[in-house]
């Protein structure tokens, strides 16, 4: 129950969350305070006022009965000094009203009779009480200021002034503790995609500013990791391939046989393995983004690959798309997962089609397809399938690192990479790019 509660119900982002914080006790405050308020002092001041207005009823009947002053006289004492007028007797509609229950039944007591009637129009306007009575017919009017305080409008409106005003300043200080969290998720975003975080300062509470400098020296530990294992890449396969140069020029030297053809084709796969190692530690070299067309990028890498006889084509229901991305990166990524469709396959269709707010491009190929088991790990670095370690054709043989970088390189740009599960039309091997838009 508190699982659903807190997932349904409970905000998902951080300033959601501290307005809540702020806002429910503010309004359980108010609710307690005036429930205090009306239950205590409201009803007992309302009570006191009534006790007022009857008492002075009750002397004013008194002294008509004992006629012991002249009624004019009396009407005016009771004009000056007890804000009641006397008027001439006049029939009024009963007001069938909750709220005077307690007067008439104080008024039964003071008249011991129920010859009168009790009239208001509107919660504004004065009231009324006819009594006919065998000694005077006469109608009270009384201010409804007598009977009703204006006490309580003025203590809702300064509750809700100040708790308003409390509310405001309080979520100006929020705000500005949510604005330093933002700026470090963007920084974390925008290095997880390969930006430049340079200008990156922690700021805002302690804890903040601690978490960002942690982030700081996170990222300087990652990237000297990345550069570590780079320059050992690179220098291992630079140095690999001056003994393989050698062994290429010795084997040019004796005549061509079965096993000279066949160490020549495990040369030509080494050479090929190599020049993977070094396109895969290249990767991270520096490249400015820029704003590119994906879809003119996507038309002219598929009228390379018709050049040069390739079956390739493209089904598009956009005619451009701009996003800020490495040109160059983002055109060895495409490369890689289009020469591995048609390495393993003999055609290959790129499929875009796009949303307000995304953008998705499916390759797929007619080849054999990647096994279900297969669809995590093919993105790993290194990673072969068994159908591709049994290819008779060992010059197509790489070294398992095209599609990890593809991954990188799209996961740099901030788009998810996946083997879609639901082959669309060549029943091959289908990858699927996502861009945010």
């Amino acid at each position: 129950m508190i699982k659903i509660f807190k997932k349904h119900f409970i905000p998902k982002s951080i300033w959601g969350r501290f307005f809540l914080i702020i806002i429910l006790p503010a309004i359980l405050i108010q609710i307690i305070t005036a429930y205090v308020f009306y239950d205590r002092h409201w009803e007992d001041v309302s009570t006191y006022l009534e006790k007022s207005v009857i008492g002075d009823i009750s002397l004013i009947n008194k002294m008509l009965q004992d006629k012991k002053l002249p009624n004019y006289e009396i009407k005016s004492l009771a004009a000056e000094n007890l804000f009641i007028r006397i008027l001439p007797y006049k029939p009024l509609d009963n007001t069938d009203d909750e709220k005077f229950d307690s007067l008439k039944l104080h008024l039964q007591k003071v008249f011991k009779s129920d010859s009168f009637i009790i009239n208001q129009q509107n919660d504004r306007e004065d009231i009324y009480i006819s009594v006919n009575l065998p000694d005077y017919k006469l109608t009270f009017e009384i201010p409804r200021k007598r009977l009703y305080t204006p006490t309580l409008n003025i203590f809702i409106a300064w509750m809700l002034g100040v708790s308003t005003i409390l509310i405001i300043i309080a979520l100006s200080f929020t705000r500005n503790q949510v604005k330093s969290i933002e700026r470090l998720s963007t920084a974390a975003r925008v290095f997880g995609e390969g930006g430049d975080i340079s200008n990156f300062k922690p700021e805002g509470a302690e804890e903040v500013r601690r978490a960002g400098y942690a982030f700081i020296a996170m990222k300087e530990k990652i990237e000297q990791q990345i550069n570590q294992r780079t320059q050992m890449l690179a220098g291992v396969s630079h140095d690999l391939k001056t003994p393989l140069t050698r062994i290429k020029l010795s084997l040019a030297m004796f005549p061509k046989n079965d096993e000279t053809d066949a160490i020549q084709s495990d040369i030509t796969e080494m050479q090929h393995i190599i020049d993977e190692y070094l396109q895969f530690a290249g990767q991270i070299e520096v490249e400015s983004k820029q704003k590119i067309d994906i879809i003119g990028l996507l038309q002219d890498i598929v009228i390379r690959y018709k050049s040069q006889g390739a079956k390739l084509k493209i089904n598009k229901d956009i005619e451009s798309c701009m996003i800020f991305a490495r040109p160059v990166s983002m055109r060895r990524a495409f490369t890689n997962i289009i020469d591995n469709g048609l390495k393993y396959g003999e055609e290959a269709e790129i499929t875009v089609h796009h949303t307000r707010s995304r953008l998705t491009i499916i390759i797929e190929d007619n080849g054999s397809g990647i096994k279900p088991e297969e669809h995590e790990k093919v993105f790993s670095a290194f990673y072969r399938s068994d159908y591709a370690r049994n290819m008779s054709d060992k010059k197509q043989l790489g070294a398992g690192l095209g599609l990890a970088i593809a991954r990188d390189i799209f996961n740099a740009h901030g788009a998810k990479i996946k083997v879609n599960k639901t082959n669309l039309k060549l029943k091959g091997a289908s990858i699927e790019i996502q861009f945010k838009i």
